[in-house]
This record gives C-alpha cells, sequence and structure tokens, in this order.
C-alpha cells in the first residue's frame, strides 16, 4: 500500500492506495493548538507528528504500507535545532504578525517593499523577518521548515529537512525560475541565509520509516490537492475548504498577474493560483450565527435545503471577506442590495454561496490575462463534494459541467500518488 498523509489546519487524512484503488481512509482532529499572543496562531509541530504517527500505525496495521507521501498546510514553519528538533510551535499561514506595525507599515509589506516580492503575513519569510528584527529567534534555532517537512524527519529520525518547491515557494523569497532561494532579498532583509534548507526540484525520496516504508518530502497541499484532483492538463480546478483556490495546470513558466501567483509544481510544470482565505469558513461561520440565536442546531444538510429554497429569487450581494484578503487583510466582509423581500434565511444562505464562488470565478477572469480558457472544470474539498447547490452555483459561474474529484481527500490521496512514483 502506497499512503499519502495530509496535515491539514482543521484535520489530518490518511489515504492508502493499491493498484489505483482506495484501500484505506481515516481522518483526525487536528486538536494541537498551543495558545499565545493575540495575533499568533500556532501548533504543537510534535503533537501533530503523533496524529500522523497514529495514522501511519493504523494504516500499517491494515496493510504493509511500502511508501508514504505527505502533503500539508502551506506558509507556515517551524524552527529547529542542530539534532532536527523542533524548538518552536508550527507558525501556521493564519499568524498575524506581519501585519503588525514595522515602521510606516506592516512587516509583510515593507519586507515585499525591501525584497521586490509579493508576500504576505503567515509566510514564512515574514515571520522568520518579524521574529529576527524582534529577537524571537529561538536562540538553538539552525533551520527552518514546514510542518510537512518536519513530520518526514520525524518519520525517518533525520536532523535535517529537504524541502520540496513547493513548500518552499510558499514560504517567499524562493526564486522560481532558478529553483533556489534568493539569497540577495534574504540578506538585504538581515536574515540569515543559512537558516532556509536544502531544496529539491522533486519529490524525493527522503529516507525509511522504522517499519521500512520509504518516506518521501512533503508537498504543498495545494499542488498535492490538485495532483489529487485530476491529471488533466486541461482543466481548472475549484478547491474549497477551509479557504479555497483556483487553479490551472501550465507547462511552462508564466508570470501570473496579480493577486494570483506561479507556484512549482510536478514533473516541471507550474500553477497558477489564486486564493481566498476564507472559503468554506463563511459557511461555518453562517452555521454558528445561526445556531447562536437560540431557535435550535442547524446543519449543513438542512443549510444546503434552505438555500435550495431561495433559487431563482432576488438575492443580496454578499461579500464573504471575514478573513481579509493577503493583499488586505483589512479589509471586511459584506452585505449589501437587503430589502425586504430577501432578508431572509433562504437568501442569505445562498448568497453566501454565490459569494464563495464568485471570489474564485473573478480570480479566475484574472488568470485568463495570462492563459488560454480551459475547457474542463474540477471541484475538490468537501465544502464542494457535499453540497450540490454550490456544485451547481459553480458550473454557472464557470459556464462548464462541473466534475467532483473521484478522492473524496484529494490532497491525502495526491500524496499517496507521489509515494507511488515521486515527481
Amino acid at each position: 500500500m502506497f499512503l499519502g498523509i495530509d496535515i491539514g489546519t482543521t484535520s489530518v487524512c490518511a489515504v492508502g492506495i493499491d493498484g489505483g484503488n482506495t484501500v484505506f481512509t481515516e481522518t483526525l482532529p487536528n486538536d494541537s493548538a498551543v495558545y499565545g499572543r493575540s495575533y499568533e496562531k500556532l501548533q504543537s509541530a510534535d503533537g501533530i507528528y503523533g496524529i500522523c504517527k497514529r495514522l501511519f500505525d493504523k494504516a500499517a496495521s491494515v496493510a504493509c504500507v511500502e511508501s508514504v507521501g505527505i502533503s500539508n498546510q502551506m506558509h507556515g514553519i517551524v524552527y529547529l535545532d542542530k539534532s532536527g528538533k523542533a524548538v518552536s510551535p508550527l507558525i501556521t499561514w493564519q499568524d498575524g504578525r506581519g501585519n503588525l506595525q514595522r515602521k510606516t507599515d506592516s512587516y509583510a509589506k515593507e519586507l515585499s517593499e525591501m525584497t521586490g516580492t509579493k508576500l504576505a503575513t503567515g509566510y514564512g519569510a515574514v515571520t522568520l523577518f518579524y521574529d529576527t528584527e524582534n529577537d524571537q529567534i529561538p536562540p538553538q534555532t539552525h533551520k527552518i521548515c514546514t510542518i510537512g517537512d518536519y513530520v518526514a524527519m520525524r518519520l525517518c529520525n533525520k536532523t535535517a529537512p529537504i524541502m520540496h518547491e513547493s513548500n518552499a515557494h510558499s514560504i517567499g523569497l524562493f526564486d522560481i525560475k532558478n529553483h533556489c532561494w534568493n539569497e540577495r532579498a534574504i540578506k538585504a532583509a538581515g536574515m540569515d541565509s543559512s537558516l532556509f534548507p536544502e531544496v529539491s526540484r522533486k519529490v524525493c525520496f527522503f529516507g525509511r520509516q522504522m517499519r521500512g516504508a520509504a518516506v518521501y518530502i512533503a508537498a504543498g497541499d495545494n499542488q498535492a490537492s490538485v495532483y489529487g484532483a485530476t491529471r488533466d492538463d486541461a482543466a481548472v480546478v475549484v478547491n474549497i475548504g477551509t479557504g479555497s483556490q483556483v487553479s490551472v495546470i501550465l507547462a511552462e513558466y508564466s508570470e501570473a498577474p496579480a493577486p494570483c501567483e506561479t507556484r512549482p509544481y510536478f514533473d516541471g510544470k507550474f500553477l497558477i493560483t489564486g486564493g481566498a482565505l476564507c472559503g468554506g469558513y463563511a459557511y461555518q461561520l453562517l452555521k454558528k450565527f445561526y445556531n447562536g440565536t437560540g431557535i435550535g442546531e442547524m446543519d449543513y444538510l438542512q443549510m444546503n435545503t434552505l438555500a435550495e429554497k431561495a433559487i431563482g429569487k432576488p438575492l443580496p450581494l454578499f461579500d464573504v471577506k471575514f478573513r481579509g484578503t493577503r493583499e488586505n487583510p483589512a479589509e471586511t466582509a459584506s452585505i449589501t442590495g437587503l430589502t425586504a423581500e430577501n432578508f431572509n434565511a433562504p437568501a442569505l444562505t445562498l448568497a453566501l454561496l454565490k459569494g464563495e464562488s464568485r471570489e474564485l470565478k473573478e480570480l479566475y477572469g484574472i488568470m485568463l490575462k495570462a492563459i488560454t480558457p480551459r475547457k474542463v472544470l474540477v471541484g475538490s474539498g468537501n465544502a464542494v463534494r457535499f453540497n450540490p447547490v454550490l456544485q451547481k452555483i459553480i458550473s454557472e459561474d464557470f459556464n462548464l459541467p462541473l466534475t467532483v474529484s473521484a478522492c473524496s481527500e484529494e490532497a491525502a490521496f495526491g500524496a499517496a500518488l507521489l509515494a507511488a512514483g515521486g515527481k
């Protein structure tokens, strides 16, 4: 069996495949949160490894695990000492220290201007920049890595990470054209370039777990989920989980128009991806709002039924930027166009779903300045898979029939495919 483990923000999933068939699936909650300052979003690196190890052990009790692939939540970093031990929590992609004021602007914006690279809070390079300037780097620190790199190290008992380009690029200050860290920019920002780890263009063999399973280096969850959803280069992939992305595969490098970005992929290819910070989290917030009214518990199935009742009726315009955007973290969600006729739960629910899809449709429209239109539309992520109303909205917005990916855990499935061959 080839095992893929996806380390998400709220859950960790494992998928085992054999002969192209899924033979094992298990998901555990990511309950590793560590509480710190108000702006920090932290998770226990060792706690996450423990969850991954439990999943590996359970899979190994079902069938022999030949190899392991890993995908992980992107952008965040862990500080490591010389022995490969984590000397900090995982500082996640949701961390807010980069939005704090530096001199005339935020740390993220001033580092972007200093280096000529588009960066946002939560990116590892921004975290490192803030911690460098505020003397918050643990004194034992020898390297930084992503949480997927750390889990791979722990599985193999290694002391230093090797980072795939997908994760390196997600940290920031990685030269995607020359496949290396941007040493000039790192040094210009006053950071220690020796903290940045070795990078590989391929998802290569890394080591062996003590039971003998081959372990491959980790890949970013955006790339792994696209790989798990489709291998059709003509597809546009819409993924909605906690956040959301729209992605297309490119055979050759092409500069993405802002706010989209070009990312490393596999087999020497690239992705153009546009991401929204809220995605399915907006639907979760609406559910929480309904359940806070005291009229009884509302589940997602009931909310989907509510939304269906408003189809074909006038709706308000629901902007779902509850977490702002990477370009403007201060941007907020809003509802406009409310009338006596559409100020009701069905209309609000459907309007929110349309807002989720509209963000991605607008990002795809920006992509079309640099790419040819895609002819295939693939949906992935549980927010799409289990919501027929959202599926219909996405299909209408993109003016293409929507196919939902065959595997329900695309990133873990993609990681398992990578474990089967490496890319």
